[in-house]
């Protein structure tokens, strides 16, 4: 009886150690987004661009502008094609694999930032889009 306790014990020792590999944290995986762009810097102009990535499972994490959180409360995040519309932007999801950011006239003083996070599984991602000032 008392080989078999040690047997039991050794034998749930291993597989916790193995559970609690340090490889399995948020964010290690590989990419599997695929932007074709990361980073946008506009003019203060009226400006849009279309991002693509390869693959269509991803969803939309956070929007951020100029450091705040844009709701995204009533938006279907992981649907293949939305729309986003505020005042300083619009972005589109086309086809799954389209992102079609559009941002009007920068009247302002102030530099303009979007932070759009996206995610896939454990992999995280995203674009960067500043607008000059005025």
């Amino acid at each position: 009886m008392k080989k078999i306790l040690i047997y039991i014990f050794i034998s749930l020792t291993g597989i916790l150690l193995n559970s609690c590999e340090k490889n399995n944290r948020d964010g290690d995986w590989s990419d599997n987004i695929k932007l074709s762009q990361k980073s946008v810097q506009f003019n203060s102009t009226t400006n849009s661009i279309t991002i693509t990535t390869e693959t269509t499972s991803w969803w939309l994490n956070r929007i951020a502008l100029n450091g705040s959180d844009v709701d995204l409360d009533n938006i279907k995040i992981q649907d293949k094609n939305f729309e986003i519309t505020n005042p300083e932007f619009q972005i589109n999801r086309k086809d799954g694999n389209k992102i079609i950011i559009s941002v009007p006239e920068n009247n302002s003083n102030n530099e303009r930032t979007i932070i759009i996070s996206l995610q896939n599984g454990n992999y995280y991602d995203g674009i960067i889009v500043n607008q000059s000032k005025k």
